[in-house]
C-alpha cells in the first residue's frame, strides 16, 4: 500500500509583516492544495498548539533509549574491540547508497526515496549518515542528529547490541539516545536490557487527510509485529479533508478498513480521531 505524503518545511513571516494573518493564509492554502492533490498524510515539525490550529498533532510511537559509558563498560567491557567499522557516508558512495536503499526497502514500512536523492534526503536537517561494514562487506547504516540515532538498520539483527556499541565508540560519545519505531520490535528487544533508561515518544507532527487509507495501511503494518484481537468499531470522523465514516475490523487476525453506513460507535473531531488512532496515549 503506497501512502501519498507531503511535508511543510520552514514557516516564516518577515518581522515587519507579522500579525497580518499571512502565516494562517499560507498554511491553509498549502493544506487545501494537498487535499486537492489527493495527499493521504502530511508532516511537519514545530510547536504543538501552533499547528493544532492547522489540523496537525503529534503521532506515531518511538521507543527512545539512552546509553552512557557505564552501560557500555558493563555490557561490552572496558577494553572492547569492534569488528564493525563505521564511515561517514558521502554523496559519492553510490554502491553503499544503493545497499542502504535496498536494506530499507526490505522492511515492512519505508519511505520511497530515489537513489539520486537518497543521500540528500537522509542528510537533510543537519543529519549525518554513517555506513557500517563487517569484514569489508556492507552491514548496515545509521542516521544521527546532534549525536543521537534517529534511524538505523542492519543486515544481521542478532548483532544489534554490538552495532550500537561500535557506533557509540566511533563517534566518541559520552552519552547517546537511540530512537526505534514500534514496528521494529526486534531492535527494541535487543537494546532494552542494555540501555540506562527508555521512554515512549511521539514520532512527528502529522495530519491525516485520508483516514480509510492511512488507518488501513497502519493496521496492516501493526499486524506484521503483533497479534491483533478480532473485533470491530465504527468511527465517524469530522476530518480536515472531509467527513469519513469507517469500519475498522479484525477477523482471524487480519485487519480491514472500509467505508460504511452503519451507525457509529464513536463520533470524533479530526484531532481526537488522530489521537485515538495514532498517538501513544490518547487524550
Amino acid at each position: 500500500c503506497r501512502i501519498k505524503t507531503r511535508g511543510i518545511g520552514n514557516v516564516a513571516v518577515h518581522p515587519y509583516s507579522r500579525g497580518c494573518g499571512y502565516m494562517k493564509k499560507l498554511m491553509n492554502m498549502a493544506i487545501d492544495d494537498m487535499i486537492e492533490s489527493g495527499i493521504d498524510l502530511t508532516v511537519l515539525g514545530g510547536r504543538r498548539q501552533r499547528y493544532n490550529y492547522f489540523s496537525y498533532d503529534k503521532m506515531g510511537s518511538n521507543v527512545s533509549m539512552s546509553f552512557n559509558n557505564d552501560n557500555m563498560r558493563h555490557i561490552f567491557g572496558k577494553d572492547r574491540k569492534h569488528e564493525i567499522v563505521f564511515k561517514r557516508l558521502a554523496s559519492s558512495d553510490c554502491t553503499m547508497i544503493s545497499e542502504i536503499k535496498k536494506l530499507s526497502e526490505s522492511k515492512p514500512f519505508f519511505g520511497i526515496r530515489s537513489e539520486e536523492k537518497y543521500f540528500e534526503i537522509i542528510s537533510s536537517w543537519h543529519q549525518k549518515a554513517y555506513v557500517a561494514t563487517l569484514n569489508g562487506d556492507f552491514f548496515g547504516y545509521a542516521v544521527l542528529k546532534n549525536g543521537d540515532v534517529s534511524e538505523f538498520l542492519l543486515t544481521d539483527e542478532s548483532k544489534i547490541p554490538e552495532f550500537i556499541a561500535a557506533l557509540y565508540d566511533h563517534i566518541g560519545a559520552s552519552s547517546m539516545r537511540v530512537s526505534v519505531p514500534a514496528y521494529l520490535p526486534a531492535y527494541v528487544d535487543a537494546l532494552i536490557g542494555i540501555c540506562e533508561g527508555y521512554s515512549l515518544e511521539c514520532s512527528k507532527f502529522f495530519s491525516v487527510l485520508n483516514y480509510k487509507k492511512v488507518v488501513g495501511a497502519f493496521m496492516n503494518l501493526k499486524a506484521t509485529y503483533t497479534n491483533m484481537p478480532d473485533g470491530y468499531i465504527v468511527i465517524d470522523v469530522d476530518g480536515k479533508a472531509g467527513h469519513e465514516r469507517i469500519k475498522i475490523s479484525v477477523a482471524d487476525g487480519v485487519p480491514s478498513v472500509e467505508y460504511t453506513d452503519d451507525e457509529p460507535d464513536l463520533a470524533l473531531s479530526h484531532l481526537d480521531a488522530m489521537n485515538l488512532l495514532f498517538a501513544p496515549v490518547s487524550v
